[in-house]
């Protein structure tokens, strides 16, 4: 036996192979290296494809129905024309002819496609079809 400070061992071989130790078998077969790596790609780009059909139907699917939406709105609407004065912007018609369920730029939008504007300057003393305000 030999004796260090911190504990005695003996120095016998038998005694060594007497400890448990981890045991590992290797298992032949599996996947190799290329077939995992196109598998792993393989993966990816069919998540990802997914992901961008959902994320497309999910979008389009919200923008026909908020574009539905507002058309109904406008169709519900009454309509009146206005004389542009000087002092008018597209914005500030807007404010003054709300309409229920749409922002202020859903209804300058509007007033612009319907009236065929090719901008939103405004010159004074043209004529707008506008909604009714109040409604």
């Amino acid at each position: 036996m030999q004796t260090n400070a911190c504990s005695t061992m003996p120095n016998d071989a038998s005694v060594a192979l007497a400890y448990d130790r981890p045991k590992f078998k290797v298992i032949e077969g599996g996947l190799n290296r290329p077939q995992a790596r196109r598998c792993d790609v393989l993966c990816v780009v069919v998540i990802a494809l997914v992901s961008l059909v959902v994320f497309a139907g999910t979008w389009l699917y919200t923008d026909l129905s908020t574009e539905a939406r507002l058309q109904s709105a406008f169709d519900a609407s009454s309509y009146e024309t206005i004389t542009v004065v000087s002092g008018d912007s597209l914005w500030s018609i807007a404010e003054a002819h709300p309409v229920s369920g749409c922002t202020t730029q859903q209804v300058a939008n509007h007033i612009c496609e319907s009236n065929n504007l090719e901008s939103s300057y405004l010159a004074t003393g043209i004529k707008l079809v506008v909604p009714k305000a109040g409604k």
